[in-house]
């Protein structure tokens, strides 16, 4: 069984039909019926999905410069063209062989085997299923994988995967950290997939810049499955001149092995689907590879300044919560502030891309929201993103105006919860349990209106009548948000019945909050500017 060559992958076409293929047949029926979307049955599979073939795309296909980049976004490459490119590398995505094997260890000795389930991130642990608290994956003694469904679960676990006990590693791209692609948009209703991969790839010319040792070229240079493990006994680390750059998309720090098995008519758990070779059991050992904190992972956004995590076994990448997926993450995620770079890929795309590609592009934010040190999962979050390409003076300028808007609306966020907890509670900094949905309710609310103006503001970020008109609105905007949603959760399951005095006093602090606020203050200064 082999990922790059076997059709396995589910698909949509423009029509609507869905069928198999082979990663190198995504350009076919280009003209009259292209494949739009890829389809799995997890969001997060999706998501590595997509990552999985870009990985293989950027290492088999990657153009020497822009030039070549470009030639392909114009107009894309046939499927036998894509299909004699990927050969090369057929055998580093062999799953079920005795030799190497996809995302496994070759050498990893005999040890009391797991139940598939385990290998699926969110799934139930012994100690979940002893106390009854599994959600993500509930337990089965019958639970089976398709084998290409194992193979992916592997990966997803070797990209995404938190740090599991002494000794189990952390994916490269950092525990629960964000992962941010980008998508191409088309006003004709439908992207064609080639196009949605395409826009992921980096020329040569920037990926040598990565650091790295791009001389090695050995296939366990960039697929470290294909030699010897790298263990990480003693904390040995992974640094990186002992790799080549491109082996940053085929982190492996799990040391995993599946247990395939055959037989007719099985029913994948997962996809229920008939399939006749399975997983049932997967063995796996720590120690797998611990990649120094340098390592950057081109689709995660990492805090500038690395020494803010010392220690290099852990990674400094933003970390995915329930405000992760909101608007206030807008500028951070797309241009960086003082504290995070914004990912390669996007950093690439603006300084790059952004003046020649005419597609309007998003950013599609993904990841799991992990309880930071631990295996335990809250949930998995995804959303969408615009992106703006804009001249250099012009994102300082749209930088400087959208932070105050941001500003004030995470003002506002926070003072709506704090008031709310006012006319809950008798001692509201005593009041225990999670609060976000007020938040996350706040954000919600506004967000269309923020990207509106948004929209209008990257437009013309110099024109000072209109940065006072969006300022205005929005300032009535979040106060007007705030607002209703006080009222409507004030009146509601409060600790000890309704109590009026405790609203009354809290809505009156609301209003205060709103009107001399820090940030709000900055907002009604900009609809005064005069520069």
């Amino acid at each position: 069984m082999n990922l790059m060559t076997d059709r396995w992958l589910p698909v949509r076409r423009r029509d609507g039909s869905e069928e198999k293929i082979a990663p190198h047949e995504v350009t076919t029926q280009f003209d009259n019926n292209p494949i739009v979307e890829l389809l799995a049955p997890r969001p997060d599979f999706k998501s590595a999905l997509y990552q999985l073939l870009i990985g293989m795309f950027q290492v088999a296909v990657m153009p020497k410069d822009e030039d070549g980049w470009l030639e392909l976004w114009d107009e894309p490459p046939s499927p036998k063209w894509l299909q004699e490119k990927l050969l090369v590398y057929q055998e580093c995505f062999e799953i079920d062989t005795d030799g190497p094997a996809f995302m496994q260890d070759i050498g990893l000795p005999k040890v009391k085997k797991k139940s598939i389930h385990q290998l699926l991130i969110g799934s139930p642990g012994e100690n979940t299923i002893k106390n009854n608290i599994d959600h993500f994956v509930k337990r089965s003694e019958h639970f089976v994988l398709d084998g290409y469904w194992a193979a992916i679960a592997a990966y997803a676990l070797q990209l995404f995967g938190p740090p599991d006990g002494g000794g189990h590693r952390e994916g490269l791209s950092g525990s629960g950290a964000v992962s941010t692609l980008l998508l191409p948009l088309n006003k004709s209703g439908y992207v064609l997939l080639w196009e949605k991969i395409w826009l992921n790839i980096f020329p040569k010319e920037e990926v040598i810049t990565w650091g790295g040792d791009s001389q090695k070229s050995e296939l366990q240079h960039i697929f470290p499955w294909m030699g010897n493990t790298r263990i990480s006994t003693g904390d040995k680390i992974t640094e990186l001149d002992h790799l080549h750059p491109l082996s940053v998309y085929w982190g492996v720090p799990r040391r995993l092995r599946l247990d395939f098995e055959r037989e007719n008519n099985v029913r994948c758990s997962l996809t229920n689907e008939l399939t006749r070779c399975y997983v049932k059991h997967f063995s796996m050992v720590k120690h797998g590879a611990l990649y120094s904190n340098l390592w950057r992972y081109p689709f995660s956004s990492y805090k500038k300044d690395p020494e803010v995590v010392p220690d290099s076994n852990k990674r400094a990448s933003m970390r995915m919560s329930p405000k992760v997926v909101a608007y206030s993450n807008w500028l951070p995620l797309s241009y960086g502030t003082n504290e995070f770079n914004p990912s390669r890929v996007v950093a690439y795309f603006a300084t790059e891309r952004s003046k020649i590609v005419e597609n309007q592009v998003a950013l599609w934010v993904s990841g799991y929201d992990m309880v930071p040190g631990k295996a335990t999962v809250n949930n998995w979050y995804e959303t969408t993103m615009p992106l703006f390409p804009l001249s250099t003076e012009d994102s300082e300028i749209v930088k400087n105006r959208v932070s105050i808007l941001i500003g004030a609306a995470s003002d506002a966020a926070q003072n709506l919860r704090s008031s709310v907890k006012l006319a809950w509670f008798k001692r509201p900094k005593d009041a225990k349990g999670n609060m976000s949905f007020l938040d996350t309710s706040f954000w919600q609310q506004t967000e269309a209106v923020f990207y509106q103006n948004l929209g209008r503001l990257v437009k013309a970020p110099a024109d000072k009548n209109l940065v006072v008109e969006i300022a205005t609105q929005w300032e009535g905007e979040i106060k007007r948000s705030a607002r209703a949603l006080f009222d409507s959760w004030a009146l509601s399951a409060q600790e000890d019945g309704l109590n009026m005095k405790r609203v009354v006093k809290a809505r009156t602090e609301l209003e205060k909050w709103l009107r001399d606020g820090k940030q709000m203050k900055e907002l009604q200064n900009l609809q005064t500017i005069t520069e």
